[in-house]
């Protein structure tokens, strides 16, 4: 049935999409330049907002992005038998990257950090997963994301000039110097990441502290379930 002139329909949003609007809200103060509101920050890297992560899994050993004359290229690590695991892909690893760089910048440049309860409050505060226990999807997807992530090589890679004459300048980083990743699927009292830690390369390290850029962190809860969401809204950042 039309509506009546002078009678505008009422809006209806289901609550499940008001964070996600709320968010979108967000963005488009950022875009306009308008003061944001306060609230808890996160941070990131801007080489990997310049070059970001894949959205889908690429199944390769190797996956690159180029914007300009910067290039990113991230290489699986491989497993004890000598196979690839796979590149970190999707909103997880981002969302992680996210924690890791946050706790760096908080720490004043620690390199060591804790996976366990404060990672896993992380992911329930942003709602990318409400149990970190059991034999649920979400912990195993949890557990090989970080997998890769902390396998992972980067290279970070400027070019200028043309094939006469001009220069390459590249930086190859791993995230991780040492690890440690627990889980227990089948004791529903044990947190899959209890006990886990990582410890940064300084490198990794140096790259996190030169420039970060704040993000809400209620923005990225909102846009966790999309990965080029959250890879605008950090750019817009």
């Amino acid at each position: 049935m039309p509506t009546p002139p002078g009678k505008a329909l009422a809006t209806r949003v289901h609550p499940d999409e008001r964070p996600r609007i709320k968010a979108l809200n967000g963005m488009m103060t950022t875009l306009h330049g308008a003061p944001e509101q306060k609230g808890e920050l996160s941070y990131y890297s801007p080489i990997l907002i310049q070059c970001t992560l894949p959205h889908s899994d690429p199944k390769t050993a190797s996956w690159s992005k180029r914007n300009g004359n910067a290039a990113l290229v991230i290489s699986s690590g491989f497993d004890r038998d000598g196979q690839p695991i796979g590149v970190p892909y999707g909103s997880l690893p981002r969302l992680a990257l996210a924690y890791i760089i946050t706790r760096v910048i908080e720490s004043g440049g620690e390199l060591e950090i804790n996976l366990g309860a404060h990672f896993g409050s992380f992911l329930n505060e942003i709602g990318y997963v409400g149990n970190l226990r059991g034999t649920g999807r979400a912990a195993r997807t949890v557990q090989n994301q970080m997998y890769r992530l902390m396998k992972a090589s980067i290279n970070i890679e400027g070019r200028n000039g043309d094939d006469e004459q001009g220069g390459i300048v590249g930086e190859n980083i791993q995230i991780a110097r040492r690890y440690a990743l627990w889980w227990d699927y089948k004791n529903p009292d044990q947190g899959t990441l209890w006990g886990s830690y990582i410890k940064i390369s300084e490198g990794f390290r140096d790259e996190i502290i030169k420039a970060p850029v704040p993000l809400r962190t209620d923005v990225l809860a909102a846009l966790k379930k999309s990965p080029l969401a959250l890879d605008v809204y950090m750019w817009v950042s």
